[in-house]
């Protein structure tokens, strides 16, 4: 009768603890919410073309008009990104392609159910009501390296708080807002390539 009570009592204890530790699995869900950081992507866009304008140095003309651009090492690539960054500001530039992101976040059927604003700086205009919001949760943040000029973009999203960074490259607005709601949404752990 005592092997049989202490089955019992183990039992008992085995599916009490068992639905506690499946309850607590799942009691913190991640807020689906990204925050873009403009104020980043508009510094980096900017930094990014006074690197290619010093990268265009006299020598560096010299050895191009001399020589062509293929004898330049990373010349093809430094000269699409300066053409960029001199057809307009690169802040401008930055901004525009992150306008583009936000409609395709907006539009995208593998955003469904994904939140998302955009944080302009501490000398921007003040967050509307639904921006203050999200940013008063917890929440993705991202981040674009935006590089004018290039095929593809650099970005970054960590989850407020989490030592975890998820990185990528995207070569289309579309192709970033899945890769980022993909995650957001857990689907996948990182971008597919």
């Amino acid at each position: 009768m005592r092997v049989r009570a202490r089955a019992l009592l183990i039992g008992f204890i085995c599916c009490v603890s068992v639905p506690s530790t499946h309850i607590d699995a799942r009691a913190d869900p991640r807020n689906a919410a990204i925050l873009l950081d403009s104020w980043w992507s508009g510094d980096y866009a900017r930094k990014s073309c006074e690197q290619a304008n010093s990268f265009m140095d006299d020598d560096t003309m010299s050895r191009i008009r001399n020589f062509g651009c293929g004898a330049v090492a990373g010349c093809p690539e430094a000269m699409a990104h300066l053409s960029a960054c001199t057809s307009g500001d690169p802040r401008l530039l930055a901004s525009q392609f992150e306008d583009r992101l936000m409609t395709q976040l907006a539009t995208s059927p593998d955003c469904k159910g994904v939140a998302f604003a955009r944080y302009y700086g501490p000398d921007a205009k003040e967050p509307s009501a639904a921006e203050q919001a999200l940013m008063s949760r917890p929440h993705w943040e991202f981040s674009v390296d935006f590089f004018a000029g290039s095929r593809t973009q650099s970005w970054s999203l960590q989850y407020l708080g989490e030592e975890k960074v998820f990185q990528g490259e995207s070569a289309t607005e579309a192709r970033m807002a899945s890769d980022l709601c993909a995650i957001v949404l857990g689907q996948r752990a990182t971008p597919a390539r």
